[in-house]
């Protein structure tokens, strides 16, 4: 015996055809994450620090920055300044791009891949810059932007605050 199934209505076409282009979406925007995530990197330019990072790539003028805050620093030693709680962006074990609230109750716009070497610099805007790249650190060594002194973390230096002192529009 054969019983007879009324047909779909166009409405549970058209949610599964959503569904469909929604999972399709996210998929793709996971495999761009994925391959992104490889080429985070820190520039230093003549008068400014660019972050290059999937969403939230920025440049930041080096008259902005207060390098009287930054230094290299591990994670796992400074815990005041680890990442507590995502705001905006993508926090996997490794790998954290976007803003955070610091445990010290700053906001951060950080791009950590390595938690034993990570840049902090605090700006005039508020963001708290994270993660450096070797290439960057030893340019700001080379131009002695940066130093260390008896041992201790690196620091801007005198020359490092003078070459990004905040000047008077004219």
């Amino acid at each position: 015996m054969e019983f007879p199934i009324a047909p779909s209505s166009p409405a549970a076409a058209m949610i599964a055809g959503s569904i469909a282009l929604i999972t399709l979406a996210i998929g793709i925007l996971f495999a761009w994450f994925a391959v992104t995530a490889s080429s985070l990197s820190v520039r230093l330019d003549d008068d400014s620090l660019f972050l290059d990072v999937p969403i939230y790539s920025r440049s930041i003028p080096l008259s902005s920055l207060e390098t009287t805050s930054a230094r290299i620093i591990d994670l796992d030693t400074t815990p005041e300044l680890r990442p507590r709680t995502r705001t905006n962006g993508i926090g996997l074990p490794g790998y954290a791009v976007g803003w955070f609230k610091l445990h010290n109750g700053e906001k951060a716009l950080a791009a950590i891949t390595a938690r034993d070497n990570v840049l902090y610099i605090k700006t005039r805007e508020g963001h708290v810059l994270s993660d450096c790249s070797l290439d960057v650190f030893l340019r700001l060594k080379k131009r002695r932007l940066v130093q260390s002194r008896k041992g201790q973390p690196y620091r801007v230096s005198r020359q490092g605050i003078e070459a990004v002192r905040a000047q008077l529009n004219q």
